[in-house]
């Protein structure tokens, strides 16, 4: 398995991992690359993207086969309910538990240099005949050699 996959595989397990109990009791589900269902789950909905590793860095002059990335991988968050105020307080409560989880180990083990993620940029999906829903995406940039 690559560093790439070794990385998505310990992001989503961590995810999977950490319990999150919404107040109604209601669980969260957590996917990799799932296509965004029209009915979210009650606790809501996590979807790791494989992101974009972007183009590799290497060490000046060029003599070992070591690259260097900064891969970013979108974290999705779907919340649906009929009232906006629940909404929002269910998507916000979901944020701050992702935000826990990934500040748990900025290292995933040691597979990452590093790891940084800002606040979600968020949206509201209205569907047609149901409740609304609520998405964001946060980005999370990891920093990570590995030899090709």
């Amino acid at each position: 398995m690559d560093k790439t996959e070794q990385i998505l595989l310990a992001l989503l397990t961590r995810l999977q991992g950490t319990p999150y109990e919404p107040a109604d009791g209601s669980t969260v589900a957590v996917a990799r690359n799932l296509s965004v269902p029209s009915l979210i789950p009650d606790g809501g909905l996590v979807i790791l993207r494989d992101g974009d590793s972007g183009e590799p860095d290497w060490t000046l002059g060029g003599f070992d086969d070591h690259h260097y990335y900064r891969h970013a991988i979108p974290v999705e968050i779907h919340v649906q309910h009929a009232d906006g105020a629940e909404r929002d307080q269910r998507f916000s409560a979901l944020v701050g538990w992702i935000f826990s989880v990934l500040k748990g180990d900025r290292t995933l083990g040691g597979l990452v240099t590093g790891m940084v993620f800002g606040l979600p940029e968020s949206d509201l999906q209205l569907v047609e005949g149901g409740a609304a829903i609520k998405s964001g995406r946060v980005m999370i940039m990891v920093e990570y050699g590995c030899e090709i």
